[in-house]
This record gives structure tokens, C-alpha cells and sequence, in this order.
């Protein structure tokens, strides 16, 4: 004997369904935001900022923090000048964009719509451009949800929360200012049992202001050679697995110097990890 459900029963169930919580509702919301975002920096033509950065090792005491400036303009213009201790220079002028530090400096041809013009951690920059570009990760590769509004520094903003495990586990809190810009980031990573909070400012802001292509024209400095090319065959040349990689040793956030054998007596492992590279 086959059993029946009872319209009585179909019609609760149903009235259950309708009356649970949506979670797609706070994603619908959160896509709308992004689309304003979308939409609105598309129509901006120039923006003026300066920018602060910091990174932070969360338990361990270290934090880097950053300034500078950015200048950018449509469709693939843009100047941006990050102090120590990065000192690095995005500068694109319309047809080479220019990537330096102070060791060296590389240039490709710039893309029509700048969409490879890429600060890294300055998020809200690299969103200037290409509102997909979180500098580590894509926007269309998170899940995103609307959070209550805050104010900061008297300013009001939506927020928008973007989450994701690739290619480390992360969230991302995109601030979006009353012209439906986003001008503030903040990012917690969590990698092999360590955490880092990124924050990345746009302030003093000014959209559409008339700046002349001239503002952009750019040259590196004699003192700093272009980096050699590099070969696309790395396979030759990575350290195979269980043995020792080559020593070297790098600067430090504050100042100092670090070789891989300090940093690896009475630990298994190091991570090395490369947020920016003008």
C-alpha cells in the first residue's frame, strides 16, 4: 500500500519552505552593491588619491605599514608612487606600463582598458580599472554578502564582505563610499596555522578632476637597470621535493636582514610570502 501525503501536509511544508531564511537574499544584495560599484567607477574618469597601506602578523608583533599616492586616469592611465619601504612606481602612460622597485624595473605593453595595471595589496586601485581585480584573487571566485553599513572618519559606507579559499583562505571587507566607489579594504589570510590583516586606504579623494595625459609620461631612473627577461622553462630550475632550498637572504620590514638558514633553525618550515613586486 502506497502512502499519500495529505494536501494539508503539502501545503505546511510549503508554508515552511517560504518561511526559511534565504541566504541567496544576502548575496542577491551583495551583488546589486558590486554592480553599483561597477557601474559607477566605469563612469568616473580620473581619480586622485593618497593611499595607506598596512600588513600585519597577527601574534607575531610585525607590521609594515606604507603610503604614497595615485594618480589615475581613463581609459589606462595611471601613476602610482608607494614610500619605503616598498619605494616602488606603477606608472603607465597610455602604451608601456612600467613596473619599478629599487633594484631593477620592468615594462609591458599596456592593456587598452588597463586591466593589468595591479598594485597588489592597494585593492581599491587595482579596482580603479577592473572591478574583478582583489589583487590575490577575483571577485567572481568569492562568495559575497552584504554586511551592515558603517561610518568611519564621519563617513558613511556600505560594506561587502568576499570570501573565498584560493589561493589562501580569506576575508575580504570591500568599503563603498557614497559615490559607489570603493575606497576602503581590509583582509584577514589565514595560511599554514598563521593569520595577516592587509588594510589598503584611498584618502582625500577626488574624482574627475581634469589632469593632462602629460601628468603621465614616464621614464625609470638611469640608476636602475630593466630586468632580464625571464625563461618560461622553470621546470629546469625548480628545487626537487625533500631537498634543501638555496640559502639567501633578504631585508627585513624594519630594517634588518634575514637568511633563510636563521629563519629555518628550530622551525620544519618557512613560507616565504611575496605580496608585491614593483
Amino acid at each position: 500500500m502506497r502512502s499519500r501525503s495529505s494536501p494539508l501536509a503539502v501545503a505546511a511544508a510549503a508554508l515552511i519552505a517560504c518561511a526559511l531564511p534565504r541566504p541567496a537574499a544576502a548575496d542577491a544584495q551583495a551583488d546589486a552593491a558590486m554592480k553599483d560599484v561597477a557601474t559607477a567607477t566605469k563612469a568616473v574618469q580620473s581619480l586622485t588619491a593618497d593611499v595607506t597601506m598596512s600588513i600585519e602578523m597577527a601574534g607575531r608583533g610585525q607590521k609594515l605599514s606604507v603610503d604614497g599616492s595615485v594618480q589615475l586616469k581613463r581609459p589606462n592611465l595611471a601613476l602610482i608612487k608607494l614610500g619605503a619601504p616598498f619605494s616602488a612606481t606603477v606608472a603607465c602612460d597610455g602604451k608601456t606600463l612600467y613596473n619599478v622597485s629599487a633594484t631593477g624595473y620592468t615594462k609591458a605593453t599596456a592593456d587598452p582598458q588597463g586591466k593589468n595595471i595591479d598594485a597588489m595589496v592597494a585593492i581599491p586601485v587595482n579596482m580603479f580599472f577592473d572591478q574583478n581585480n582583489l589583487g590575490f584573487t577575483k571577485l567572481a571566485d568569492s562568495k559575497t554578502q552584504l554586511l551592515p553599513p558603517v561610518t568611519l572618519d564621519g563617513q558613511s559606507y556600505r560594506v561587502v564582505s568576499a570570501t573565498g579559499t584560493k589561493p589562501a583562505t580569506y576575508t575580504m571587507k570591500l568599503f563603498i563610499s557614497p559615490d559607489n566607489v570603493v575606497t576602503r579594504v581590509a583582509v584577514q589570510i589565514s595560511a599554514g596555522g598563521q593569520e595577516e590583516h592587509l588594510t589598503a586606504d584611498l584618502k582625500n579623494v577626488k574624482l574627475n578632476q581634469q589632469l593632462s595625459d602629460t601628468v603621465f609620461a614616464y621614464t625609470p631612473p638611469a640608476n636602475i637597470q630593466q630586468a632580464s627577461a625571464q625563461s618560461d622553462d622553470y621546470s629546469s630550475k625548480l628545487v626537487g621535493v625533500g631537498k634543501d632550498a638555496p640559502n639567501f637572504t633578504i631585508p627585513t620590514p624594519t630594517g634588518g636582514q634575514v637568511s633563510l638558514t636563521e629563519a629555518t633553525r628550530g622551525n620544519k618550515a618557512v613560507i616565504v610570502n611575496f605580496w608585491f613586486y614593483g
